[in-house]
């Protein structure tokens, strides 16, 4: 949790990179993922495939079902962490549902993500009301439960899993599911002024994040922008093809406005 605090702390606008764990294979993803640090990105989400991805969309589903294919077990994502904090200190955090974590048992769980460089977990279908068992061994393990809000959230709720919130409040800008989309959903710019002006915890964006122009119109008015969807179509729709991995970064660096 203190690198995620410590990048927001320097970074003023931090950029997030979602991957699922698995695709194309383990092995790229571990390439990938250093890739994307290479570009630029500040933290990485790595994603714990299921095969029940509730908020995911077709792109993030795909990947997903792949993953599973291929056998990714959650030793295998273990391994692939500690080969990625070998080589780098920015924010690791994972992106799973409850049932992983619950058939895992919560304290085995958070114990061994800690145990290999993870820094804080999102979980979409486990609400605070629920959690409060998963808070507080995530607390004593000190990593970051980052909480969802979306644009139907209410302002007495957002005060409320604002208040339990660590890390970072994931707010999804759309109401639907993860994927590109060509407009920035109605009403996002206000509703982001206004949830910073009642919100402790750094505000990212994710959902629907897939144009340059939307990051930079995003990062105006949040903490920071989590882009996965995007990502991933790149990679199904490009890899194996000679000189990805410059085609990749290429890709990337024009996505997140470096030059």
């Amino acid at each position: 949790m203190d690198r995620i605090r410590r990048v927001f702390e320097d970074k003023k606008k931090v950029k997030i990179a979602y991957l699922t764990c698995g695709f194309p294979d383990l092995e790229s993803t571990l390439s990938l993922t250093l890739a994307l640090i290479e570009t630029g990105f500040d933290m990485i989400e790595l994603g714990i495939p299921f095969s029940d991805p509730l908020a995911d969309g077709p792109i993030i589903q795909k990947a997903t079902q792949v993953s599973l294919e291929k056998g990714t077990k959650l030793k295998d994502i273990y391994r692939l962490v500690k080969e990625i904090r070998k080589r780098t200190q920015i924010p690791l955090i994972f992106l799973t549902y409850y049932n992983i974590v619950y058939n895992r048992g919560i304290k085995r769980f958070l114990k061994e993500a800690k145990e290999v460089g993870i820094d804080g977990l999102i979980i979409p279908d486990l609400i605070p009301e629920e959690a409060y068992e998963y808070m507080e061994e995530s607390q004593k393990q000190n990593l970051a439960n980052i909480f969802l809000i979306s644009p139907l959230t209410s302002f007495e709720r957002v005060k409320f899993i604002d208040s339990l919130t660590t890390g970072f409040l994931y707010y999804v800008s759309l109401t639907g599911v993860t994927g590109p989309r060509e407009k920035l959903f109605k009403g996002l710019i206000q509703r982001l002024k206004d949830l910073k002006k009642i919100t402790k915890n750094y505000l990212c964006v994710g959902f629907g994040v897939s144009k340059r122009w939307h990051i930079e119109q995003i990062l105006k008015y949040a903490d920071g922008v989590i882009i996965g969807s995007k990502i991933l179509e790149f990679i199904d729709s490009n890899f194996g093809d000679k000189d990805f991995f410059k085609k990749f970064k290429r890709f990337l660096k024009e996505l997140i406005c470096l030059n």
